[in-house]
């Protein structure tokens, strides 16, 4: 069962997952992720066995690239090129999507 998919948006980042059983972030890193390839947390049946896997768009498959972990999910890809906003700058303020 699927908890959460994240899409590589660039060649070159990370993807950033939590196991909230363990309550740990790790991050996946790779010479090259094609842009647009889609990443998935799942666990097996029983709930008790989770894996971060790469999602076959066309088949729906998913091929585990990380096992092993209790319950993944949380996922973000995160570009060399973010902008990521301080927090300490939105104190007091509305954030807004453009």
């Amino acid at each position: 069962m699927a908890d959460d998919t994240v899409f590589a948006r660039s060649p070159k980042g990370m993807v950033l997952f939590a196991d909230k059983s363990s309550d740990t972030v790790y991050a996946i890193t790779a010479p090259y992720f094609a842009p647009g390839a889609a990443y998935t947390a799942a666990q097996d049946s029983t709930g008790t066995t989770g894996f971060v896997g790469q999602v076959n768009l066309t088949t729906g498959l998913v091929t585990p690239i990380v096992t092993g972990l209790g319950n993944p999910g949380g996922m973000a890809f995160i570009s060399p090129d973010a902008e990521l906003n301080d927090p300490k700058t939105l104190i007091g303020k509305t954030p807004t999507c453009q």
